[in-house]
């Protein structure tokens, strides 16, 4: 197949995740699942601290621009945090550091293993690759991203709060009621939905872009490369039809 093509691309993307949600019980097996384990261990934890200086950060700019421009309303504040963090920013940016972090290591990793024809071993041994190498690397690259936007959201609006205080003077309990009070069960949907969304777009392409390579060890930059490109063209594609069809 030729993958050059936008369309056979997305052929494949959708084969992958055909692949993944026809092969969920092997997750069960216990080799699988030590890997899937240890996928999600690399993907959260190794991105905790940059998640949580990027969520801060924001959450202080959202907060205190809106409190320079408009006075400190508590209402307001939580519209704004609801709006930008959770509907829109929280499953945004975490995908984007997702795909420069782990969504790079994935494609370099299953490259590199494809090179060296570790798929043909485990095929020789009566292991089927895609099960053991690529299955539990997509599923973890969607929990991941759940769970990434989830503490993202709550590091925005804690972090950035208490970032803040240096700045405003801002009431906790006004801080943590106006939240509540703005966040409805429709926004945590969406955002919920964008997270899983994102993270089987990027499991696809970041896998199949690294079980396609063939030949020489040069061509792993390229993949890496690929990959990162179309994960980000695909999630703002995404978030985009998101915005038309919810939003509008």
């Amino acid at each position: 197949m030729n993958t050059g093509r936008p369309g056979a691309r997305l052929l494949v993307y959708y084969q992958f995740l055909i692949l993944l949600f026809t092969s969920l019980t092997v997750l069960a097996r216990r080799p699988v699942r030590e890997v899937l384990f240890r996928q999600v261990y690399f993907n959260t934890v190794e991105s905790v601290h940059r998640i949580t200086i990027v969520a801060a950060l924001t959450g202080m700019v959202v907060i205190t621009q809106i409190s320079q421009a408009f006075g400190y309303d508590p209402e307001l504040i939580g519209k704004a945090l609801m709006w930008t963090v959770i509907r829109e920013l929280g499953p945004l940016i975490t995908a984007i550091l997702l795909i420069s972090g782990s969504g790079a290591a994935v494609t370099a990793e299953l490259s590199s293993m494809k090179i060296n024809r570790e798929f043909d071993t485990l095929r020789s041994m009566g292991i089927n690759p895609l099960e053991y190498l690529v299955i539990p690397r997509m599923a973890s690259t969607i929990i991941s991203l759940f769970l990434l936007n989830a503490y993202f959201q709550a590091a925005a609006i804690l972090g950035g709060f208490v970032l803040s205080m240096a700045i405003i003077d801002v009431s906790f309990h006004q801080h943590i009621s106006s939240i509540l009070l703005s966040v409805s069960v429709f926004d945590v949907g969406v955002s919920v939905s964008k997270s899983l969304i994102f993270g089987a777009a990027i499991a696809a392409i970041t896998c199949s872009h690294g079980c396609l390579v063939e030949g020489s060890i040069t061509e792993i930059p390229r993949a890496i490369i690929g990959s990162q490109m179309r994960s980000l063209f695909m999630i703002f594609v995404i978030d985009g039809l998101f915005a038309y069809f919810v939003f509008l």
